[in-house]
């Protein structure tokens, strides 16, 4: 790795005891592939020690590529949202490099570094943890001319979620169609058009698949999924309560009692992916 700079001598690579495991103890991994992992931060004491910034100033086809200097006031600024709780949720970004011998990591950070430098500078005031909404985001086993075009792609405006937005939408449909199918088996039904309460499993995956994906990349946050679990229970709640006081127009008997049966009112309406989105983007 002779074309990359470090932030100082402890950016040397960290022995692990697996080379497949990722960093200890930062928190909790919520995403997982052969090419990523995506975790919510808990411990600052553990991203401090194994996360490090790259200072490194790289040559490709475009030309010279650095990152950007230490911004002072903007680290000051991230710390106090850290102290006041108000920081907004957001990803820091880093790729995973593994030694020859396949026996040692480290990771550099190309995006998100005053973030980090700001919850190192709380950690290092406060010695406190962290459990606001922030997460980090490895590459793993990542590649210099990688790493750079993902910092350009960035620095042009793409967002960061574009990198990982395909998996989060699978995940989070499978997520919300498995807590569906869980929660209320006996409703599904095979049939293409299948009468309310009931649903198609089918059908609502498709939905919320097309419905994901045209959504702006900024709702596709990295707690999408926990939000929408959620979701379902306000849903369920919101429309059971409008048929209970006749706020809403009136259905068929036998509609309303196999829905007070399984306590699924989600597709009494008919909506039920219209109403997620709004949730979604409120």
């Amino acid at each position: 790795m002779a074309d990359e700079q470090y932030e100082d001598a402890r950016d040397y690579y960290t022995p692990y005891p697996s080379p497949n495991d990722p960093p200890y103890g930062i928190g909790k991994i919520i995403e997982m592939s052969n090419n990523h992992y995506l975790i919510s931060i808990e411990n600052i004491d553990m991203l401090v020690k194994y996360i490090r910034v790259w200072n490194g100033v790289m040559k490709d086809k475009d030309g010279i590529v650095c990152n950007r200097r230490r911004n002072k006031q903007k680290i000051d600024e991230i710390y106090n949202a850290i102290k006041n709780n108000t920081l907004a949720s957001s990803i820091i970004s880093a790729s995973e490099f593994i030694s020859s011998d396949k026996l040692a990591k480290r990771y550099l950070c190309w995006d998100g570094q005053h973030r980090l430098w700001g919850l190192r500078k709380y950690y290092n005031e406060t010695k406190n943890t962290y459990s606001g909404n922030m997460y980090l985001m490895i590459y793993r086993n990542d590649k210099s001319k990688n790493m750079v075009e993902r910092f350009k792609n960035i620095n042009m405006g793409t967002p960061a979620q574009v990198h990982y937005s395909s998996t989060l939408v699978k995940n989070t449909v499978d997520a919300i169609t498995g807590i569906i199918l869980k929660k209320y088996p006996s409703l599904n039904k095979n049939s293409g058009s299948p009468q309310r309460p009931n649903y198609n499993i089918n059908n609502i995956h498709a939905e919320l698949s097309t419905m994901l994906n045209n959504l702006d990349a900024e709702y596709i946050t990295p707690d999408i999924i926990n939000k929408c679990i959620n979701f379902i229970d306000i849903i369920n709640l919101e429309i059971k309560e409008k048929y209970e006081n006749r706020y809403a127009k009136k259905v068929k008997d036998r509609w309303l009692v196999n829905a007070e049966t399984a306590d699924c009112y989600l597709f009494l309406d008919n909506d039920f992916v219209e109403q997620l989105k709004d949730k979604i983007i409120a």
